[in-house]
């Protein structure tokens, strides 16, 4: 924690060694307020957790000569001479411990009965260090019963990180942890230290304490100035000069985590971090869907929230219109080009939007661009029809534009936003000090532009992704003109799901032939001591639909009545044609929504029904990875509980997950 005072030299010598220390075995904070039952606050300059031992509660004083004293009183020579009496350290230290003791016994998972009594877990220590004064001097005081021997630390502490170390491990604690202190331990004190570090539900309640990676990165300070001249790029980097400058313009972490790993959690706690820190600044979160733009602004309210076409639409303001389809304008204008080139309106749609969001708009550039991920190679005979469609589908637009009617399709709103930044004076241009971006995996290079023009010159980007989780597009972060070598840092602990949950997911990603060999995909720590274990997934085979129907209907009742809260419980459908199905239980509060919709939210449970059509006229390997993909993502939204089912044959696409559920047929 940053310390809110002008430290003394003492108290930066006594923190300079503490950073040295071996961070598996000690953490400390610098400063903690601890709030005691009745209001009052306790500030020690330092705690420390040693994971063998217990806890440490720190005072260092600066005084430069002591004269005497006794247990209540220390008198004092200060550097003028003036002589002064002083509350003896020791006392401070012991209040100071004993209100930490208080806040600590009210979290139950510290306490444990020890012959009928109930105690804490742990031993915790008073100590203080004086800088100034020599070891034999203390010993004096000690022998006069002053301090108790091997509390009060002199000025040969400073003489080796080992020598500090050991004085720690050799403190006179009350008594002798016999195993170290278990993870799960450290971050429920972690929390009682730092508040700020506690994960609540939407109810309030506690459900966990942010690692220290995860602490890590929300505490982190804002970059200062980029110096000039840093080379930022190799030779190879083929960004325009334009793209480059953007880039040394704008301060970037990326935190790039599997599935379930606290991303999201990070950038909600940075976000409350910046506003305290820098209560001035302009700080914006994006998000990708509604849905969680909504989630997140009820545990921000102090925070500017909202998803990225809302906006874009913002931005446009007058000139906003809700976006066409281009899929039924090619149906309409283009069927006979599509028969020839044996290719969908569907995919021409999503080609179409792919051109915008990477802005290829020159014929012969979209004749020699690399294009992969489509399943179906484009050859230049279909890329040239393929220009043709869509020279004749930008005509129509200018058309419509001219004539004021509407004109936009979704590919086009954030290029539209753009315009409108770059060419006129906008409240929103160069707004913001700091904007977090969740789930960016799915944000184009277009949306990123848009982006740049509201940070402030020196503004900085927080962005969360999981190339895993891209279930709409996908590009590189130097497609999106941003460069993240060396300011990226990796979560791999997924703790959303359980261990068992965790399992079952990704061993449909590692039996992916494309998935388990993209590198940009990351791999998780299943073997972690910090996974909950729990139940095994559930799946379930029903000879037709009304079995599947009722049976989803009759578990969800019978969650509901062991307590589970009705919008902890998620009904999800690979595809929007079946939502129908189980629309009518959104009337009990249940949460049911197609795949797209489900981005960054998470559940205490999680139905995925009708699995047995995910795959049907799925032949192409693309589109059966970006399919399985699809559901691994829906599977990681389930934090305890899992179902699964289907009516008719399990597609042979999901049977990698047979040895990983509970199978049923009913």
């Amino acid at each position: 924690m940053i310390s809110e005072k002008r430290q003394t030299m003492g108290e930066k010598l006594v923190q300079q060694l503490l950073a040295k220390l071996p961070q598996n075995e000690f953490f400390y904070v610098t400063e903690p307020k601890i709030v005691t039952k009745d209001g009052r606050e306790s500030k020690p300059d330092f705690i420390i957790v040693v994971r063998r031992r217990g806890v440490v509660i720190l005072e260092v004083k600066d005084w430069v000569r002591l004269l005497g004293g006794n247990q209540q009183d220390i008198q004092i020579e200060r550097r003028d001479g003036v002589r002064e009496s002083k509350k003896n350290p020791m006392k401070t230290v012991e209040d100071y411990a004993y209100d930490l003791a208080s806040r600590f016994e009210e979290r139950k998972e510290l306490c444990q009965v020890y012959q009928n009594r109930t105690s804490l877990k742990f031993p915790w220590q008073g100590v203080v260090i004086l800088p100034n004064i020599s070891q034999k001097v203390i010993n004096k005081f000690e022998n006069e019963r002053i301090w108790k021997r091997g509390t009060v630390f002199g000025e040969e502490i400073f003489s080796d990180l080992e020598v500090f170390k050991k004085a720690l491990l050799d403190i006179p604690w009350t008594w002798k942890l016999q195993t170290p202190l278990d993870p799960k331990t450290l971050d429920v004190i972690r929390g009682v230290l730092d508040p700020h570090l506690i994960v609540t539900d939407m109810e309030g309640n506690d459900i966990g304490t942010l690692d220290l990676r995860q602490e890590t990165l929300v505490k982190e300070s804002l970059p200062s100035a980029m110096p000039q001249n840093v080379a930022l790029f190799d030779s190879e980097d083929l960004l325009s000069e334009e793209a480059r400058t953007a880039v040394a313009d704008h301060h970037l972490r990326l935190v790039r985590g599997v599935a379930g790993s606290g991303k999201t959690l990070v950038l909600i706690h940075r976000a409350k971090y910046l506003t305290e820190v820098y209560p001035n600044s302009n700080i914006l979160l994006l998000t990708f869907n509604k849905d969680l733009a909504t989630n997140l602004q009820k545990r921000l309210p102090n925070v500017e929230v909202v998803n990225f076409h809302k906006l874009c639409r913002d931005i446009i303001g007058n000139g906003w219109h809700s976006p066409n389809y281009t899929q039924g304008w090619l149906e309409r204008y283009a069927k006979s080009d599509l028969i020839n080139i044996g290719l969908t309106s569907e995919f021409i749609a999503d080609e179409f939007e792919w051109r915008k969001d990477l802005e290829v708009f020159d014929l012969n550039e979209y004749l020699s661009i690399e294009r992969k991920g489509r399943g179906t190679a484009l050859n230049q005979q279909k890329r040239s029809v393929i220009n043709k469609i869509f020279q004749s589908y930008r005509i129509y637009q200018d058309q419509q534009r001219v004539n004021k009617k509407d004109w936009m399709d979704w590919a086009d709103v954030p290029l539209h936003a753009l315009d409108i930044l770059k060419n006129s004076i906008h409240l929103l241009k160069n707004h913001y000090d700091t904007i977090l971006i969740d789930e960016a995996q799915d944000f184009a290079p277009t949306w990123v532009k848009v982006i740049k023009e509201l940070l402030k010159p020196n503004g900085s980007l927080f962005i969360c992704d999981d190339p895993t989780q891209s279930l709409f597009k996908y590009f590189s972060w130097r497609q999106k003109g941003l460069e993240v070598v060396g300011r990226t840092r990796v979560l791999k602990i997924p703790y959303r799901c359980t261990k068992q949950i965790n399992i079952a997911a990704y061993g449909l990603i590692e039996a992916d032939p494309i998935l388990c060999k993209d590198e940009e995909i990351m791999r998780p720590d299943l073997d972690s001591s910090q996974l909950v274990e729990g139940e095994i997934p559930n799946l379930f085979q029903f000879s037709n639909l009304d079995g599947e129907l009722q049976f989803i209907k009759n578990e969800v009742q019978e969650l509901l009545k062991s307590n589970l809260a009705a919008n902890q419980i998620a009904i999800l459908c690979h595809s929007k044609g079946i939502v129908k199905y189980w629309a009518s239980m959104r009337e009990i509060g249940i949460y049911v929504e197609h795949f797209e919709k489900m981005k960054g939210l998470e559940f205490q449970a999680v139905f995925i029904p009708h699995l047995h059509t995910a795959f049907m006229n799925l032949t192409d390997p693309v589109d059966v990875s970006n399919e399985r993909r699809r559901i691994f993502t829906a599977m990681t939204r389930a934090r305890y509980r899992l179902y699964m089912s289907h009516h008719g044959n399990l597609p042979s696409q999901l049977e990698p997950i047979n040895e990983h559920v509970w199978r049923e047929n009913i």
